[in-house]
C-alpha cells in the first residue's frame, strides 16, 4: 500500500464521513448541502484509498451502498504490498574543487 495515498485518504475521507453524517442528521435547511459535501469528500477519500492499494479509483462508487460498499472496498486485494513508490534516482555529479580565497587572491592582483 502506498503510504502517502493512504494518509491522504484518511485526511479527506474521515471528515467527509463526519460531514455526511451531520448533514443527514441536521434538521436545518443546509443539512442536504452539508451531506452532499461530505459525500463528495468521502468518495475522494475512498478513491485515494483504492489508489493506495493499486486499484482503480472508479471502484469508489461502491460507497453508494454505504456500509456494505465500504466493507467490500476493504477486502479488495492490495496490489502494492511493498509500499512501491516510484522515485527518481538523481545522478550525483562530482563537486568541483574550490580553491580557498587566499589562493584566488593571487590571480586577481594587478
Amino acid at each position: 500500500m502506498i503510504t502517502r495515498y493512504n494518509r491522504i485518504s484518511l485526511a479527506i475521507g474521515i471528515p467527509g464521513a463526519i460531514l455526511q453524517f451531520l448533514g443527514f442528521e441536521s434538521k436545518e435547511l443546509i443539512g442536504p448541502v452539508i451531506a452532499a459535501i461530505g459525500t463528495i469528500l468521502l468518495l475522494i477519500g475512498l478513491a485515494y484509498y483504492l489508489k493506495a492499494k493499486g486499484q482503480s479509483p472508479i471502484w469508489c462508487i461502491l460507497a453508494f451502498f454505504w456500509l456494505f460498499g465500504i466493507i467490500a472496498l476493504s477486502f479488495f486485494p492490495d496490489r502494492r504490498k511493498n509500499d512501491q513508490v516510484v522515485s527518481a534516482v538523481k545522478k550525483s555529479s562530482p563537486i568541483p574543487d574550490h580553491q580557498s580565497s587566499e589562493s584566488n587572491s593571487e590571480d586577481w592582483t594587478i
